[in-house]
């Protein structure tokens, strides 16, 4: 028992000291300009749409991106068609985007963006892609912003990933809570020299010179994560602006939330079992980018770890205590220093913690609900991209 403990005081210490690193260098970055830029000419971009019967929001959309402010003869925008049965393709064409067809062998997001990229290859004469969700809406300074991060050395750029107000669910408030989490922390520090951001999924540019150059040819469930793993193995930074601003509809209910997380972290597990001896590999040899991206590669078993090692180091410290005040101590043990970080990634995103007490308040057990979840995905053998039910 005694070694057990040793082993789980560990866990938590590693897991508490990896913690105190992002928040010290939250703090030592300034969000605002985290990134050193230079004028560089007014590029040309092509705004890819993935859609899979998206009528009930795509038209929110198209007329956030009619409202940019950006020279209108320097953008296009694309939904790509994805075996649509109702009106998007009519809504589409109402607001003069340009539909793509990707029907073959699409099953999920990344499988349409290859599908799109090959289409657009020969036919388009954007400097870079930006991909955003059906169900987003964009700042109107979004293009603008984007441009500005293209005179860095970056390939690859993540604007800043928030939620449409209100915020009416605990639920919906826990993914604000969490984007700030990826935003403030990991995504800033990623600004630094020699380190990586990551892509989340919706809000995102990438240059056609590397797609050009890079086969987009993606095998997991996850194309964000995967391609962000791609690029940090071959060199391509990915940089993090927080002034391109995209605004997302977060799942607003448990169930749909289960999910979509289910489909999330099974994705991550395949990238897990693929690349992270790759990514070890040539951490080793010293690059800071692909650290950074295995450690989030195994954040969700080091926090299920660490959870598991909570309760077995403060069961055997308080062992003389009644049960029931073991388990209150080391759940306030948990809950309170979560909490504490969820307020200050909020306070550091830009929010209001007012706004957002539910979330913060119920974070922890958005993160507790994530462990069967890990569990589950571990021994599951397969996971299909379906359409969530929007709510």
């Amino acid at each position: 028992m005694k070694t057990l403990f040793v082993i789980s005081a560990c866990i938590v210490v590693m897991f508490g000291i990896y913690a105190l690193y992002f928040l010290i260098h939250a703090f030592r970055n300034n969000t605002e300009d985290s990134y050193n830029t230079k004028e560089c000419d007014r590029k040309h971009f092509a705004i890819l749409i993935p859609a899979r019967n998206e009528e009930s929001v795509i038209g929110s959309l198209l007329e956030s991106v009619s409202r940019l402010d950006y020279p209108k003869d320097l953008y296009d925008t694309y939904v790509l068609i994805n075996d649509c049965t109702d009106d998007t393709e009519k809504i589409a064409a109402s607001f003069d985007a340009v539909s793509l067809y990707c029907n073959t062998d699409t099953g999920t997001k990344g499988t349409v963006l290859e599908a799109a990229f090959g289409l657009l290859k020969d036919h388009d004469e954007a400097d870079a892609y930006v991909i955003i969700d059906a169900d987003n809406a964009v700042h109107p300074q979004f293009l603008e912003e984007m441009n500005r991060m293209m005179g860095t050395d970056a390939s690859v750029i993540q604007g800043k990933r928030t939620g449409k107000l209100p915020l009416n669910t605990w639920i919906a408030q826990c993914y604000e809570i969490f984007y700030s989490f990826i935003n403030s922390f990991f995504n800033v520090n990623g600004n630094n020299p020699g380190r990586t951001a990551t892509i989340n999924g919706s809000g995102w540019a990438v240059s056609r010179e590397l797609i050009d150059e890079m086969d987009f040819r993606l095998v997991t469930i996850t194309e964000d994560y995967e391609f962000s793993i791609i690029c940090a193995l071959n060199d391509k930074k990915i940089v993090y602006c927080d002034k391109a601003v995209v605004y997302d509809s977060f799942t607003a209910t448990f169930r749909t939330s289960l999910i979509q997380r289910l489909r999330w972290t099974y994705g991550i597990i395949q990238c897990f079992r693929k690349y992270l001896k790759a990514l070890f590999a040539k951490a080793r040899k010293g690059s800071l980018a692909c650290f950074d991206i295995a450690m989030t590669c195994i954040m969700a078993l080091f926090i299920a770890c660490f959870m598991v090692a909570l309760f077995i180091t403060y069961g055997y410290i308080f062992s003389f205590l009644p049960f029931i005040i073991r388990l209150l101590i080391i759940i306030a043990a948990f809950w309170v220093p979560v909490c504490a970080y969820a307020a200050i990634a909020v306070k550091k995103n830009g929010k209001r913690i007012s706004e957002l007490k539910k979330g913060i308040i119920c974070f922890p057990l958005f993160l507790i609900s994530w462990f069967p979840i890990l569990v589950y995905c571990l021994f599951l053998r397969e996971c299909k991209w379906t359409q969530l039910r929007r709510s």
